[in-house]
């Protein structure tokens, strides 16, 4: 039995209601070229937050051995060491949560994950509907990204 032709429209509408959703989905992202310097700010804070995870992570590693729980890490003595708590990044660090089942800063969501010879830390903006998100490892390389077919940053 062939198809009506009323059948194809609606499959063919459908299917550019679907392209539709998609692209206006992704002119809708946070962190492209348009965005403005409140969301610049949010995103530099969470590249600061992955960037004091990797210093404290690699300096108690250093200094006594292992990589810690994300949980643990505001109790390191190198939290003291790198005068966190009233240093440069002072306000970031308090800021962040260490709380299991919280976002480490408001509207981002964290992914800790550890072993024996590493970590990996991701970090993801839950208010962006692209997700826009940072990542990085013991190696302390720090890495941006979003879904692939969102609009690039």
């Amino acid at each position: 039995m062939r198809p009506t032709l009323k059948a194809k429209e609606v499959t063919f509408l459908l299917i550019v209601g679907v392209l539709f959703c998609g692209v206006a989905r992704a002119q809708q992202c946070k962190h492209g070229s348009d965005e403005t310097s409140d969301e610049k700010q949010w995103r530099v804070q969470a590249v600061n937050a992955v960037r004091i995870i990797n210093t404290v992570e690699v300096n108690h590693k250093t200094l006594y051995g292992k990589f810690l729980p994300f949980s643990e890490l505001p109790n390191s003595p190198v939290v003291e060491r790198m005068h966190l708590k009233d240093g440069p990044w002072g306000r970031i660090f308090k800021a962040m949560s260490f709380a299991p089942n919280t976002d480490v800063l408001p509207g981002f969501e964290l992914r800790f994950t550890l072993g024996e010879d590493g970590y990996s830390v991701a970090i993801t903006d839950k208010t962006d509907p692209c997700r826009h998100s940072f990542f990085s490892d013991q190696l302390g390389i720090i890495y941006e990204g979003q879904p692939i077919g969102s609009p690039q940053p």
